[in-house]
């Protein structure tokens, strides 16, 4: 399971410019249950694989120790932004 979660991490943050899966993603992106990606977050954790950052509230705050997010020149980062800034205003409307 520790593999799993690991490897989702990583591989959501680097299809989301570096930002981190909520426990809820993670659980269905390995096929398990919240409690169970949770701890095995913690186990992570543990082990020195990730950090858990801020407090209980904040599920998004996950760094992959070792790892770093680089700027990839080939993704229109101004276009992507524009589009999210866009659903997020829609979805306050």
């Amino acid at each position: 399971m520790h593999d799993m979660v690991l490897a989702f991490v990583v591989s959501y943050k680097r299809t989301h410019d570096g930002n981190s899966p909520s426990w809820a993603e993670i659980a269905e992106g390995v096929g398990t249950t919240y409690t169970t990606a949770g701890k095995a977050l913690k186990e992570l954790q543990v082990l020195g694989a990730l950090r858990l950052t801020g407090n209980a509230m904040s599920k998004r705050r996950i760094e992959v120790v070792g790892g770093q997010w680089a700027f990839d020149a080939g993704i229109n980062y101004k276009a992507r932004e524009s589009t999210r800034l866009k659903r997020i205003k829609e979805t306050k409307l």
